[in-house]
């Protein structure tokens, strides 16, 4: 819709006026269909900053598939506190714990179709 706002409604009309009734020729055509996108712009960016953030993350929450994203997270965050008691406890040194942290940023990085596959790859292992 803004892209039809920005050239048909604004642009379009902008540089025929200044091509052919200022007498602009080429110039007022071009100049014309430039405001365009500038106009383009300035609609997009009010777009944004009215756009409610918090809704529209619960949106793309639910269709990247919420539940398996908040299953993985509470096993991350499980595993890493174990990893931190094992290491208050002395079990573990620092370097262990240092992999466990890029082990888990790794999975937070990947595809909800990778967890899938990784999770039933270890249980056949």
């Amino acid at each position: 819709m803004i892209n039809v706002v920005a050239f048909y409604i604004f642009a379009l009309p902008l540089a025929a006026f200044l091509g052919f009734y200022c007498q602009w020729d080429v110039t007022g055509l071009f100049a014309g269909m430039g405001m365009g996108p500038f106009v383009q712009s300035i609609l997009y960016g009010l777009l944004v900053l009215r756009l409610d953030w918090k809704k529209e993350s619960n949106k793309a929450a639910e269709l990247a598939g919420r539940e398996e994203a908040e299953v993985l997270i509470r096993r991350l965050s499980e595993s890493m506190s174990a990893a931190e008691r094992l290491l208050t406890n002395g079990s573990l040194d620092n370097m262990q714990v240092g992999y466990a942290n890029v082990a888990a940023a790794r999975v937070l990085q990947s595809s909800p179709g990778e967890w899938q596959e990784s999770s039933s790859e270890q249980g056949q292992s």
